[in-house]
């Protein structure tokens, strides 16, 4: 049933990647910034949007175009240029079914997100399926009464929903109890509770990367093995010497691990992701941690698409672009990599495969 996709990040959608790894459906990879942005340029009925991001990288038509595999044959991405700048024209799509997680709702569908982890781009994937006649689903945990929300607690108005379901039960993601108070940003953690990485190769490379850091600087930390640098500068006591985001939205805090990457603990703030990217496209970043899937002799990183398996860039290329200094964090080598430290030296007791 489904002929392409257009994703920013593929690595959670096995099913949908495996249909593009087969070549059963055209499938693309926008920057997960630049996604977004056509969202919002889509609900304002714009044909796409200009950008340098992904200048020289895989998404530039010079290269591949943000085509996934062989079968994938449309244009969506094209090379133009003014006052002598070369820039991407990205084509905005325009969609006609949103499926949307909030909180509360009152009876005509405004909405709160309290409970959730961050907000994402909720609101423009709603205006743009709104605003092209489409239909806009909701989740919600509970339902009240008719403006009884505070006004400034309402992220989607109840004008863009038109079909809401309610469940108080459905767990998210990161697991245990359906709401995690910490991770909504109801309650912090104190010093007296320790949280720490085990004394492994991820820990030492956080630990280097954070040398990287410089006290009032803002960065990125990115999924992978730099996800660890918020906990190793907490435990070294230097967390509020900086703010690391993420590029979900959370601004400051502990950065989540694993599946529940960009849910931060101790959060400062939490934006939509469409301003978050905005800020990252403008070079408001001082320094970023990314880890790498594949890097060459010359610098040039790959983690779209390795073994085969597509991954997509999330906002690797959104992030990496801009940013006044980029640490690339990983192993020389992966694939049964066994390590161990002992008396202060990192033993390597297995190479990795690849």
């Amino acid at each position: 049933m489904v002929k392409w996709a257009l994703c920013g990040h593929w690595g959670q959608s096995p099913r949908i990647s495996e249909l593009a790894e087969q070549n059963k459906i055209a499938a693309y990879n926008y920057p997960q910034g630049v996604l977004t942005q056509t969202l919002r340029a889509s609900a304002a009925h714009q044909p796409g949007i200009l950008s340098d991001i992904g200048i020289g990288t895989f998404v530039d038509p010079r290269q591949q175009g943000g085509k996934l595999n062989d079968v994938t044959k449309e244009d969506l991405i094209k090379l133009v240029e003014i006052d002598n700048k070369e820039y991407l024209y990205y084509k905005a799509i325009a969609p006609n079914v949103a499926f949307i997680r909030a909180t509360t709702c009152d009876s005509e569908g405004y909405a709160s997100f309290e409970d959730e982890v961050m907000y994402l781009d909720a609101l423009v994937i709603a205006q743009a399926v709104h605003n092209n006649g489409g239909i806009v689903m909701m989740q919600v945990q509970k339902m009240v009464k008719k403006a009884t929300l505070h006004p400034k607690s309402v992220r989607i108005p109840g004008y863009l929903v038109d079909i809401v379901v309610v469940d108080a039960d459905q767990t998210q993601l990161y697991g245990g109890a359906p709401v995690n108070r910490f991770i909504s940003g109801d309650f912090t953690l104190d010093d007296s509770t320790q949280l720490t990485l085990p004394l492994n190769q991820r820990k030492l490379v956080a630990r280097r990367a954070l040398f990287e850091m410089r006290k009032g600087a803002v960065g990125n930390v990115g999924v992978g093995i730099a996800d660890g640098i918020g906990l190793v500068a907490r435990e070294e006591g230097c967390a509020d010497d900086f703010v690391l985001t993420v590029e979900t939205g959370p601004v400051g805090g502990i950065t989540s691990q694993g599946v529940a990457f960009g849910a931060n603990v101790n959060t400062r703030a939490i934006l939509d992701m469409t301003s978050q990217f905005d800020f990252y496209h403008g070079g408001g970043l001082d320094v970023c941690y990314l880890s790498f899937a594949e890097v060459d002799q010359h610098g040039n990183v790959g983690v779209h698409k390795f073994n085969g398996k597509i991954m997509g860039t999330g906002g690797f290329i959104d992030i990496s672009a801009t940013s006044q200094k980029i640490i690339f964090c990983g192993t020389l080598t992966a694939g049964s990599l066994k390590t161990e430290i002992t008396d202060g030296k990192l033993n390597i007791l297995q190479e990795g495969r690849r």
